[in-house]
């Protein structure tokens, strides 16, 4: 891994209607989530830091604005952009629930043959990376427009979106360890082959490439 180029707080979405306000009404209640992903992972870590015990339903990415709007279940964990897009289709009946430790990331991977070959390209990227982020920040309405542009998305979604990542990047040493009880956990659910061995994430991280010391 040689760098993380945003990071997200996740957070679940819940009715109000369904009697939902904090994290401790969820006690019995239904969350739709993609089984097996960062999503679920982040419903279950948030339910256990509450000690509450929840019903985590199968739904897809795209199916959760008619699963939450439907009232099929009480709430949702999904990722960016399908969390804001419940939360637009709710309106005022949405709740947006924090808790747990997880954060999303999004991480660049890089063999050690192009790491070899290519670091001054590499450095490059990361050097372009990081004015893209900044640009990001400011949310100015070019470069939301542009994004908008390349993922078809809603501008004012979009900058609703964006506003909640941290685009700087960065490599920090915690990162093993939240990867290590991800991949622990995605065993649990059958997500990885059981007996695989996981490997030594502190070993992978390379920050040589990022622009800011770490």
């Amino acid at each position: 891994m040689v760098g993380d180029g945003a990071r997200w707080g996740a957070r679940i979405v819940a009715r109000r209607s369904a009697g939902i306000q904090r994290v401790e009404d969820l006690a019995g209640k239904s969350i739709g989530t993609p089984l097996g992903t960062s999503a679920a992972y982040f419903a279950a870590d948030a339910l256990a830091q509450h000690s509450v015990a929840a019903n985590l339903v199968q739904v897809s990415p795209s199916a959760t604005v008619t699963a939450a709007t439907q009232r099929n279940v009480d709430a949702v964990s999904i990722f960016q952009p399908y969390q804001a897009q419940v939360v637009q289709a709710l309106g005022a009946d949405a709740v947006e629930l924090t808790g747990g430790s997880y954060s999303q990331h999004s991480l660049f991977l890089a063999t050690q043959a192009a790491i070899a070959a290519k670091s001054s390209a590499i450095t490059s990227f990361f050097a372009a990376l990081d004015d893209a982020g900044a640009e990001l920040e400011q949310l100015s309405d070019t470069t939301v427009v542009a994004v908008a542009t390349a993922t078809q998305l809603d501008p004012a979604l979009l900058r609703d979106v964006l506003s909640q990542f941290d685009f700087t990047p960065q490599l920090t040493p915690e990162l093993a360890g939240k990867l290590t009880e991800l991949g622990t956990w995605a065993g649990t659910q059958g997500s990885i082959a059981a007996g695989t061995r996981l490997p030594d994430y502190a070993g992978l991280l390379d920050d040589q490439f990022l622009p800011r010391a770490q």
